[in-house]
């Protein structure tokens, strides 16, 4: 139905909330993973999907 791509990517903890960031280990930078949405087929643009 659509293609999708995985990046690495890193979140500083200073963006975060810091209720949040209390419970993260103690790195500057923690890792993540990024997800991005690249195309939808065609035959499936404009119908609704529902999980």
């Amino acid at each position: 139905m659509a293609y999708y791509t995985l990046s690495a990517y890193t979140v500083d903890i200073t963006a975060l909330d810091q209720a949040l960031a209390r419970r993260l280990p103690r790195y500057p930078q923690l890792p993540a993973t990024l997800l991005g949405r690249l195309a939808v087929d065609n035959k499936q643009k404009g119908r609704r999907f529902v999980t």
